[in-house]
């Protein structure tokens, strides 16, 4: 859990000591108003230690706060603490600035500056000093009542009032359905879409009438509210979901959001969006850019500062939809003295206390609310601010006396919790170490005391308002019922977690993490980000990196990618230290979703996936075949192949000798159509359909796979490699069963590379059909759902055959151009599959739209290809091509007709009766009319005999064409 070090002073103004300045807002450090260069994270470290004068800021503080993570060895302190002591040119034997104090940590003794407190115990009940804000937020609530959507942000620093605001705002909101979500500060990788779970969760507890209309327009949405649906429900709705991607996530809640406005004008409201992961930063932006009137109107708040100094991706949002008026802001900002005087009189009066001392409260805290109260509760505590016997309150002593001066905001909160009585503050302590929202159920078990008990004393804080929301009672995966609480800021519950000291946070860690796993039973996977930091702080690295395996997982069954390589990366971090037999077992898990989410990210053979697959191979070579291993084997062949890496073949060959021997029936199968898949590049056109066959028995005969990483079925690989070389060897009846077979399975739910590669080969089987006309409405449908969903692998192959498809149907200069733009895009992303046939099919395009030279260029890129990658499938149509362009130059060419032989023969050697009549298609009528009739009717007559006559493939008939006028 990363966490950050309290500010005692304002960051919005810079941080004087000496004859330095340190900006934290701008990320700036100056000296006699010169810049200093400071590495990031020195800059960090001086700003965590700034931020609290004169205090021991302890190394595991530094660790949480500077470098996100407790695995990390103390001496990475020490070195940059040393480049921050040079740049500041502090001596440790006599510091000015940074102090060590042995053993525990570093202090700040440059001196302190004025300071931001947010008080514990909230916000005075009425809002003061913000009604221009309110009439803002309330205009805009007035807008979208009557279906003009508006978009709010409002921005302030801690203690400004952000909260309150809303509060009062939303208070006052007479008609309407109001929803709230609101960001944590995360452990790891985010959590996707934290908040807007939230909101909708809490609407469909309020509102269970509107989990139907969730089930309608935001499927993706619901399943991840599990428990609103029963137990049927939940496998059905799971079921019609998988595959879903995250694009579709945010159209559905697109169209959610705007139908629920149709019957009463909604408002959601997200609060500290300076927290929000990125996948919640992304649906903003698409909300923010819908413009189809809707009774909608979404408010955010988030700290500037904290935007700013994280380099948060809101902070690029928030400029783009401000450079284009799609949100207004509101800028929150202490109260001036008349408004602060009325704050005052609210809480303390009448009679008002004097204009002097309101005077230097005001000079003194700037008119931050909850640092105005924090002053006033040192006051009140230290007996200087009394009640008067006749009612109101009154100085004990000089107006005019020095104020006190909070050293954090978290020392405001110690000072209060250690009035509150020690059972009850071992329950906050331990409450502070579990997730932001907690139940009583798991705090009992964690310090083994009775349910009852700890209900009890969680009841009397929330009735006394002592730090507590009530988040309502929440029913438990083992049907118990718990009490749900929240603290009312993330500040108390950092500061209160600090208190707790090593060896006893980590026994509650693990305590903590034990009764999680026992109320949530075979459902843990729902629940994996909190137990992978449990585990984490508990010094539990292995249990944290299975539990970082299962939210990774979880992740890339949400089509949140980049969360599931963050979390990934996570869990291999945490096992890194340990040698290499105790690690073995749960990085085989971590790396296999590693590498799939780098390769959905990057695309499937980018250079950032390449040294993972090294990795892999070398962790698999010594192993026997389990679905871990094969998992590895499997993803790490699939970038071998998609690039043509060097040793794909042996590779292939290995993988299916171990899987043979040792594997499972899907083990075996996915080995099969690995060896398959690289046959049918050798050219191997007839081996490569009996291993798909293979692969298919195997496959239809045993369970599928419970829980493949790439949430790839070895049945639907096979089907979409035999839907491509049984239509290429003749065999059309067997391939429209095959791709009947794949659209079921499509139908039904599949992932993102198996729907695109499957729908790949059956329009490439369209090429070689020469069906443009049946190609193109495909081609143009998956090019368009895929480029929604802009994260496929197969994107690419698909827009070359539908300029392909183009450039035969008329649209020669649109079509070739879109095919050679792919061919491009196709090759940067380091993948090779199929490069000889895609440099053919795009070079015909660029042929018939006249550009000769760029055609010409394919042949020759196609013809390195085939020499580099040893891949002779498809060659003969690039032969063809190079045969076309030569005689389209020279008619009489003789070496053009030769090649042609050539590719005729290579094609008939490989049984691709489909690739040969193609290239018969120009040959035949070549060796017509020179005189060789006879022969070229021979020829085509023992190729048609090979071919199902039943089958329309336009290449075909052409074929019959010629002999019926020969």
């Amino acid at each position: 859990m990363t966490q950050a070090c309290v500010p005692s002073a304002p960051m919005d103004a810079p941080l004087r000591f000496g004859p330095f300045e340190l900006d934290i807002a701008n990320v700036r450090l100056v000296r006699d108003g010169q810049p200093v260069s400071l590495p990031p994270k020195a800059f960090a470290l001086l700003a965590c230690l700034a931020a609290r004068p004169g205090q021991l800021v302890s190394k595991d503080e530094l660790l949480d706060a500077v470098w996100g993570r407790r695995f990390v060895s103390e001496g990475v302190i020490k070195t940059v603490v040393s480049e921050l002591r040079a740049a500041l040119d502090d001596d440790p034997r006599q510091p000015r600035w940074i102090e060590t104090v042995a053993r525990r940590g570093y202090r700040f003794v440059g001196g302190a500056a004025a300071g931001v407190a947010q008080a514990p115990t909230g916000a005075p009940a009425g809002l003061i000093g913000r009604e221009a804000e309110l009439s803002a937020l309330h205009s805009a609530w007035k807008a979208a009542q009557t279906g003009q959507r508006r978009f709010m942000l409002v921005a302030g620093e801690p203690g400004v009032g952000k909260s309150a605001l809303l509060a009062a705002f939303v208070a006052g909101i007479e008609q309407g359905r109001v929803v709230s979500g609101q960001c944590v500060e995360a452990y790891g990788s985010d959590e996707p879409y934290l908040p807007v779970l939230e909101a909708l969760g809490q609407m469909c507890a309020a509102e269970p009438d509107l989990v139907p209309t969730l089930r309608r327009f935001a499927p993706t949405w619901l399943v991840q509210l599990p428990w609103h649906l029963t137990e049927a429900d939940r496998a059905t709705l799971q079921r019609e979901v998988t595959g879903a991607t995250q694009d579709r996530m945010l159209r559905e809640a697109g169209a959610l959001l705007d139908h629920l406005g149709q019957d009463q004008p909604l408002l959601l409201v997200l609060e500290d969006l300076h927290w929000a992961d990125p996948a919640t930063v992304r649906l903003l932006d698409v909300l923010a850019r819908r413009r189809a009137p809707a009774r909608l109107m979404i408010v955010c708040s988030f700290r500037p500062a904290d935007v700013a100094i994280a380099d948060h991706p809101f902070g690029d949002l928030r400029r783009e939809l401000r450079l284009h008026r799609l949100v207004d802001e509101v800028v929150l900002e202490g109260l001036d003295p008349p408004r602060l005087a009325a704050l005052l009189d609210q809480r303390f009066g009448p009679p008002a206390l004097p204009p002097t001392f309101v005077q230097a409260l005001h000079q003194h805290t700037e008119g931050l609310p909850l640092f105005v109260l924090g002053v006033l509760d040192e006051l009140v505590a230290d007996s200087a601010l009394v009640p008067r016997e006749e009612g109101g309150w009154r100085l004990a002593g000089d107006p005019t006396a020095p104020l006190p001066v909070p050293a954090s905001l978290a020392g405001v909160i110690e000072k209060q919790f250690m009035r509150l009585p020690p059972e009850v503050r071992a329950l906050l302590e331990t409450a502070a170490l579990a997730a932001p929202e907690f139940q009583h159920l798991q705090l009992a078990e964690a310090m083994g005391l009775p349910a009852d008990t700890v209900r009890e004393r969680l009841e009397g804080l929330l009735r006394r308002q002592i730090w507590l929301r009530a988040a309502g009672a929440k029913e438990l995966p083992d049907g118990r019922w718990a009490l749900g609480c929240t603290f009312e800021h993330a500040l108390i519950r950092h500061t209160l977690a600090r208190r707790v000291g090593p060896s006893l946070r980590v026994e509650r860690h693990r305590r903590l993490a034990d009764a999680l796993e026992a109320a949530w039973g075979a459902r843990v996977g729902e629940i994996a980000t909190e137990l992978a930091m449990h585990a984490e702080q508990g010094h539990e690295p292995l249990r944290a990196a299975r539990y970082c395996a299962l939210a990774a997982r979880n992740a890339l069954q949400r089509r949140a990618a980049r969360e599931a390589l963050a979390m990934a990366r996570r869990g291999l971090d945490l096992i890194e230290p340990l040698d290499a037999a105790a690690r073995r077992e749960a990085e085989l898990p971590l790396l296999a979703l590693r590498l799939t989410a780098t390769m959905l990210t990057e695309g499937l053979s980018s250079p950032a996936a390449r040294p993972l697959v090294a990795q892999a191979l070398a962790l698999v070579q010594d192993l026997p075949v389990t679905p871990d291993t094969a998992a590895l084997w499997h993803v790490a062949l699939l970038v071998h192949v998609t690039g043509r890496l060097p040793g794909t073949g042996d590779l292939a060959q290995r993988f299916f000798e171990r899987a043979q021997a040792g594997g499972d029936a899907q083990c075996r199968a996915a080995a099969h159509n690995m060896v398959g898949a690289n046959r049918l590049h050798e050219g191997h056109l007839t081996d490569s359909i009996a291993q798909f066959e293979a692969s298919l028995a195997l496959a239809e005969g045993s369970p599928p796979p419970a829980a493949p990483i790439l949430l790839r079925d070895p049945r639907i690989e096979a089907l979409s490699y035999l839907c491509l070389t049984e239509t290429v060897a003749g065999r059309f009846a067997r391939a429209r069963e095959r791709s009947a077979a794949l659209d079921a399975f499509i139908a039904a739910g599949t992932d993102l590379i198996s729907e695109g590669l499957g729908r790949w080969f059956q329009v490439y089987a369209h090429v070689y059909r020469r069906d443009a006309a049946a190609l193109k409405p495909v081609s143009e449908h998956i090019v368009a759902l895929l480029e929604a969903r802009g994260a496929s692998p197969a994107l690419q192959p698909h827009r070359m055959a539908l300029g392909w498809a183009r450039a035969q149907l008329g649209e020669a200069a649109e079509g070739a151009a879109l095919a050679a733009d792919a061919l491009a895009r196709y090759r940067a992303q380091g993948s090779r599959q199929g490069l000889v046939g895609l440099c053919a099919m795009v070079g015909e395009a660029l042929r018939l739209a006249g550009d000769r030279e760029a055609a010409l260029a394919c042949v020759r890129d196609g013809e390195a290809a085939a020499a580099e990658l040893g891949d002779a499938y498809a060659r003969s149509t690039l032969m063809r091509l190079a045969a076309d362009l030569a005689l389209d130059a020279d008619p009489d060419d003789d070496h053009a007709e030769a090649v042609l032989q050539e590719a005729a023969a290579l094609a008939s050697r490989q049984a691709a009766v489909l690739i040969e009549a193609g290239v018969w298609v120009r040959l035949a009528p070549l060796m017509a009319g020179r005189g060789r009739r006879e022969a070229a009717r021979e020829s085509v007559t023992r190729l048609m005999a090979r071919a199902e006559p039943a089958d329309d493939a336009p290449v075909l008939r052409d074929l019959r064409a010629w002999l019926a006028g020969a």
